[in-house]
């Protein structure tokens, strides 16, 4: 039972850290639009999560050589600022939802664990209701490529 509530309380940290996240985040001026074409086309991104700059001369890949890629600032996502429009979708569509569902499988689970008649039917059940809940980080690490958990694993604030 103590494992099904650590890894409840886990999720709904996870959970509540994606809405502050999102919510957190500075919101982008708005864009003005430029009527040259030629202008949209030699800006970089420099908001939402944009990719640090690499320095690719010599001096750039002498300084990376010893360091390793996890803590290396240069290849890593950082996520600045999103517009209000796409926070309030974000929270929405992925940090409320996950949210939900995190406390009402933290509800039910432990209304189906306590309701169990015998010690062994309780472990089964608890082993059953930590596997429900450990389904879609099991489908993220099936279905998402080894770059892609990487470079999502790297993005900071």
């Amino acid at each position: 039972v103590f494992i099904f509530e650590v890894r409840m309380l886990t999720d709904l940290r996870k959970g509540l850290s994606i809405l502050t996240t999102l919510w957190g985040l500075k919101t982008r001026p708005p864009v003005e639009h430029s009527s040259s074409y030629k202008n949209l086309t030699h800006s970089a991104p420099s908001a939402g999560a944009v990719l640090v700059k690499e320095d690719h001369g010599v001096m750039g890949k002498l300084k990376s050589f010893g360091k390793s890629a996890k803590n290396d600032p240069s290849k890593q996502w950082k996520l600045t600022e999103i517009g209000k429009t796409y926070r309030i979708v974000c929270c929405v569509v992925v940090a409320l939802p996950k949210l939900v569902l995190d406390v009402t499988l933290a509800y039910l689970g432990g209304v189906y664990v306590m309701r169990s008649e015998t010690n062994s039917d309780m472990v089964l059940n608890t082993l059953a209701v930590v596997f429900v809940a450990e389904i879609p980080e099991l489908m993220y690490t099936a279905f998402t490529s080894q770059a892609m958990r990487y470079s999502l694993e790297g993005l900071t604030c």
